[in-house]
C-alpha cells in the first residue's frame, strides 16, 4: 500500500453514519480500542485482513458492497 494514498477519512464517516463506536469496530475485527484507535488517527496503519473485515463489516451493514480499496485509499 502507497502510504500517501492511504485514508481513514471514509472509514470514520461510514462509522458515524453506521453509529458505530471505534470500540464497537475494534471488537469486531478482534483489536483493541487502543490499537483501533492509533489506527484510526493514522498513527499506526491496518493490516489488509483488518481493511478486508471493516470494508465487509460496512458493506453488510449498508447493504451495497464497500471494497476496502475503496474505504482505504485515495483516488489518484
Amino acid at each position: 500500500v502507497n502510504i500517501m494514498a492511504y485514508s481513514t477519512k471514509k472509514l470514520k464517516q461510514y462509522r458515524k453514519i453506521l453509529k458505530m463506536n471505534q470500540k464497537e469496530l475494534a471488537a469486531a475485527i478482534s483489536i483493541s480500542l487502543t490499537s483501533y484507535s492509533l489506527k484510526e488517527q493514522e498513527k499506526r496503519l491496518f493490516d489488509i485482513n483488518e481493511m478486508q473485515k471493516i470494508a465487509q463489516i460496512i458493506s453488510d451493514k449498508i447493504g451495497k458492497v464497500i471494497t476496502f480499496t475503496e474505504l482505504f485509499l485515495l483516488d489518484k
